[in-house]
């Protein structure tokens, strides 16, 4: 109450208010929801999902760059069903930013493609909303030792076995784009790009890549690079399933490896999922692009990483560009990370709407 009248309370919620989604994936399959919401309670729902279909199912979106939003029947569209419980799919639409808190399993699906296939104006949900993921882990790094200093690592088409992996041209310019773009910006930077002709048995660059991530202390590390799918198990190598990053012939960036750094950067930028690969042979038969994201961001995350961008499917190397691009350019102008995030994504899906790179 006050003199002259009654004031009426706001119990509205702030424009900046960060609608927060918690997503864990049970043994049974189920996806588990916890749904902070603007009331004063969290919904708690569930999702049964046939894990075999959709694992298999997710190829359509992850194993290819072409994207079409205005297709009424899409796997963008039909993953939104599938994936997420009835309460959460009618409350979409009312907030402008969202975060999604994801255990490692659910931390495997490309949310940020999904198009509520109902809406007046379906939309990727990266592009409609604001969207930053945090992981969910029992497994973290105690006291992380984060880098000191305006110090960054470019990486940029480091060379691979040639009968399987082409060069990248496109990851190439990326490195030198941001490269300069840091440089401008008063960061010391250390660039490790390869050249358009190298000796197969190469793998000094390989190897001098690991060396400044054991010895130097770096804030950013950006990668720009062919990813590894699936290791063959040896007499001497037993680590089947590891993915990776490709630095040299027969080498890779693996979590193993950078799971002893002692310094943490504070930003990461992997981008492993460049086009370009050739042939297989002996290796698996599909490049699972989401589990070699998850894997290497995963174990930066752990290691107390305070930003990481992953490519978690196929990109088209223009467009890939253009996202780095903006990015760089937002972040090293003061923007929050989900803000130039979000400007990177909406300025590459209205540039290259025909491709999935914008997520």
């Amino acid at each position: 109450f006050r003199r002259g009248g009654l004031q009426r309370s706001h119990f509205d919620a702030s424009k900046d208010w960060w609608r927060t989604i918690s997503v864990q994936q049970k043994d049974d399959g189920v996806l588990s929801f916890n749904d902070y919401t603007r009331f004063a309670r969290n919904e708690l729902s569930e999702q049964p999902i046939d894990t075999v279909f959709i694992d298999q199912y997710l190829s359509q979106v992850i194993d290819t760059t072409d994207y079409d939003a205005s297709l009424r029947s899409s796997p963008s569209r039909t993953l939104f069903e599938l994936l997420l419980p009835r309460t959460i799919k009618e409350t979409s639409p009312n907030t402008d930013k969202l975060r999604l808190v994801l255990d490692k399993r659910a931390a495997r699906f490309p949310w940020e493609m999904l198009i509520d296939g109902w809406s007046d104006k379906p939309t990727p949900l990266a592009v409609s909303k604001q969207v930053f993921r945090q992981l969910s882990t029992e497994e973290f790094r105690h006291a992380p030792q984060s880098a000191i200093g305006a110090q960054a690592l470019v990486v940029g088409d480091p060379p691979g076995d040639t009968k399987f992996f082409s060069r990248l041209p496109g990851a190439r310019r990326e490195a030198r784009q941001v490269a300069k773009a840091l440089k401008s910006n008063a960061y010391r930077v250390t660039e490790l790009i390869g050249e358009e002709i190298i000796n197969e048995n190469d793998r000094e660059l390989g190897f001098r890549i690991v060396d400044e991530l054991m010895s130097q202390e770096y804030a950013i590390l950006h990668f720009a690079a062919h990813g590894s799918y699936t290791r063959e198990s040896t007499q001497d190598h037993n680590d089947a399933h590891e993915h990776g990053m490709i630095i040299g012939p027969g080498l890779w960036l693996t979590p193993k490896l950078i799971s002893n750094m002692r310094k943490v950067p504070t930003l990461v930028f992997l981008n492993c999922c460049h086009l370009g690969f050739i042939d297989q042979g002996p290796l698996e038969r599909t490049p699972s692009y989401n589990q070699i994201a998850a894997n290497l961001a995963t174990e930066f995350i752990q290691m107390g990483s305070k930003a990481v961008v992953a490519a978690g499917w196929a990109v088209s190397d223009a467009a890939a560009e253009l996202f780095a691009g903006v990015f760089y350019q937002r972040i090293l102008s003061d923007d929050s990370f989900a803000a130039a995030a979000a400007a990177a994504r909406e300025i590459t899906y209205s540039t290259y709407p025909e491709t999935n790179t914008f997520g």
